[in-house]
Order: structure tokens, then sequence, then C-alpha cells
């Protein structure tokens, strides 16, 4: 048996699966498309890791987010005479003054009842709490379903985490681009360091198999059976956070495992999102071989899937929505994040100086997302379906970014 700090992302294959290292960057492989199995890998290849970032990082999260504000109700200075100000409230202010107001879990117990998770996702998530377990239990570290079952739906319950009061920490910038033959799609995933845990160490590429045998990747986390970031053969996705609407629905986490499973172009991925209620509000983008799309998801407008249209080619998105009709005006209650405005106008600024230059599109989007860059950008990826080609960047060292080494998979080594 090996200990949980000995195991990140370790090599090891399995019946069901495979974790090895390309370059440096952790993958995934599952060699089964059965969703129980799929979990099950998953949880005995990375229990380990499954395990510190739940402990470390995804339990203390929620439990001062559901737990902070009975305590701080003076503002951001005040220091009440509570138990767990030093071990979890403090180290959780940026989220816990706030969000929450949630000190009974009412908010988030809530939303379990309103939250959709499709069959075959939750057998995904029992396959991982059982592998984990079988591993683990006979130490007395053990996960729970409810555990997985708020770990994917927090972020469609509490919103607006940038505009918590420290700008650099929450906002994700992406950027889409098509050529008449080609259609490229690049995305930052910014996310704090908290209590010391950095997020960013854990993050890893998954090859997966759709039930219909097709292949497909994601950037994932250890323990979630949802993604941000991901590409098929056909079609790339990326998300950002926007507004604050919540509803009844999907987790935005697995609708890109759904589209990436299923859909084949922007067309079809657009028919999915108008017929498949979302959680919460979002930024989707998405790239398939030839066209781009960028939809704003907003559950509680009257118009839910609102398309916005390329100009030049291009399209670019933060933490806010626009006037759908009217692009250049932006809705300010939607606004997700603090620098979310900034940061878009860097990224084109950029982008379009570098393409004025001659710079290879994947070079224009890179520099462009560089200067987009948040203090917490943990993640860079730039991606095009049609080229086979998805590029890499996992680095903590956020301000170096620009000059950290890339890792280029091609759909050879992909799919």
């Amino acid at each position: 048996m090996h200990s949980v700090q000995e195991s990140r992302f370790m090599n090891l294959e399995l019946p069901y699966g495979r974790v090895f290292q390309e370059e440096g960057i952790p993958v995934v492989q599952y060699y089964t498309s059965d969703p129980y199995k799929q979990g099950y890998a998953q949880g005995m290849l990375l229990g380990g890791e499954i395990l510190e970032l739940f402990r470390e990082y995804i339990k203390p999260l929620l439990q001062a987010l559901n737990a902070a504000p009975a305590c701080c109700t003076q503002g951001r200075e005040y220091k009440p005479s509570c138990e767990l100000w030093d071990d979890y409230v403090k180290p959780y202010l940026i989220f816990s003054l706030n969000l929450c107001k949630d000190a009974s879990k009412n908010r988030l117990l809530a939303r379990q009842k309103e939250i959709v998770i499709p069959e075959g996702r939750k057998r995904e998530m029992e396959g991982i709490v059982q592998a984990v377990n079988d591993y683990y239990g006979h130490r007395g570290t053990t996960l729970t379903m409810d555990d997985m079952i708020n770990g994917h739906i927090f972020l469609d319950t509490y919103k607006k985490m940038g505009m918590a009061g420290q700008s650099q920490a929450f906002g994700c910038s992406a950027v889409g681009y098509k050529t008449g033959e080609s259609a490229y799609l690049g995305r930052n995933l910014d996310w704090p360091d908290i209590n010391g845990c950095h997020i960013g160490d854990y993050s890893f590429l998954s090859r997966r198999l759709s039930p219909s045998g097709t292949s497909y990747v994601t950037v994932d986390f250890p323990g979630m059976v949802g993604s941000l970031t991901g590409m098929s053969e056909n079609l790339s996705v990326a998300i950002c956070e926007s507004g604050a609407s919540i509803a009844s629905g999907l987790p935005y986490n697995l609708a890109v495992r759904d589209l990436l499973e299923n859909a084949l172009s922007i067309e079809q991925a657009r028919n999915y999102l108008l017929q498949t209620p979302i959680a919460s509000s979002i930024n989707l983008m998405a790239a398939d071989k030839k066209e781009i799309a960028l939809w704003q998801l907003d559950p509680q407008h009257p118009n839910p899937v609102q398309e916005i249209f390329p100009v030049e080619n291009r399209l670019f998105a933060t933490n806010h929505f626009v006037d759908w009709q009217n692009p250049d005006l932006v809705l300010e209650s939607t606004i997700a994040d603090t620098t979310s405005i900034e940061r878009i106008n860097f990224l084109k600024r950029t982008f379009e100086s570098e393409m004025a230059e001659g710079q290879p599109v994947f070079t224009a989007m890179r520099n462009g997302l560089h200067m987009a860059c948040e203090g917490d950008t943990i993640q860079r990826i730039t991606m095009s379906p049609k080229d086979g080609v998805l590029e890499v960047s996992f680095d903590r060292e956020w301000a170096a970014f620009r000059d950290k080494k890339k890792v280029v998979f091609e759909a050879k080594n992909l799919f």
C-alpha cells in the first residue's frame, strides 16, 4: 500500500485503466465506457489524490461556505470568538463573507433536490466512492456520495465567487477563432490557492471512451466526474463562470461531458443546449472543425440560451454577459469577477496585435491569454479538432506562464 502523499499520479495500470506521465502531464486513460467501471478505475488509480483533494481543499471549502456566516456578521475586520475561525473561517474569508450566509447548509441541501444528475454519471460517482473506500476504508478514511454530490454542485450553488473581495482569484478567459478551414479554442482556468493547497497541482488529462465507442479528452481534477474543458475528434468546449442565476437543471460540468460524447458539430451542440436546462449561468464556448460559437446560458432569462455570433471570425469571453442583441453592451449585473472587463480587453488587444504580426493562431491565443492571466491561472489549454491538436500548460508560476513549457498532444495520442 502506498501513502496518500506518495501516490500523486504515480504510474499504475489496472484492468479498467491506467495513469501515466506524458512529458510531465499526468494522463488517466480509461479502457471502458461503462460508467461504474470508469469511476471505479479513477478511484483505484487516484484514490490518494482524491482523498487528499477532498480533505485539504473541497471539504474545508464547503465547511467554510456553510459555517462561516454564522460567525462573520460584522464585516471583513471582525474576528468572532468562534472555534471554526482558525481552522476554517479565516482561510476562506474570501468566500464566506460575501457568498454564503448558509450556516445550516440549507442552500446546498436544497440544491441537491433541484440539480439533476443523470443515472450514468451517478453510477460513475458511486464507482469512485466504492473504489476509494475499498482501498482506504480500513484506515478509517472514507468518501461518501454526499461528498461527491456536493463537490459537483457547489459551483452551481455559490455564484459570483470572483466578486468576493479579491480580484486575482476566480476569473477565467476564453478565445475562439476560425479561418474558413479550421477552428480554434483557447482558455485560461483560474482558481486560487486556499490554505496552502494549490488545486492546480491536481490537474490531469483524462482519455475517455463514450458509450458509443468514440474517444475524447477532458481536463480534470481527482474525484470529479464533470469537466470544464475538453476536446473530441469533432468538438472542443470550454466554460467560464458568469452571472448569478441558478435553477433546476444539469450541473454545467456534466454538460461538457455530454457535449463531447454526443455532439459532432456546433449545430448539434446548439440543439443540445436548447433542449437541456443547465443549473446555473455560464459562458460556454465551443469550436468544431470549421465553426466557433459562444452561448450565454442564463436559466432565469426568458431566453436562457443566448448565442453571441463571431465578429470577424473571433469570439472572446471572460466572466460577464453582454446584451445578446447588442454585444458591445456589457450587462454589469452579470459580472462574476471584478477583473472581467479588464481581462477581456487585454485578451482582445493582445490577440489582435499578435495576429497582425503574423503569429500562428495558437501563439496569438497563448500570448493573449497570458495578458489576460489572473493571479491564479492554473491551466492554459489551446485546442483544434480539425488539426487534431491540444496544447496544455499546467503551472502554478503564473507570472512566468508565457515562457513555461507547453505539452502538445496530437490526435494519434489522444483518441
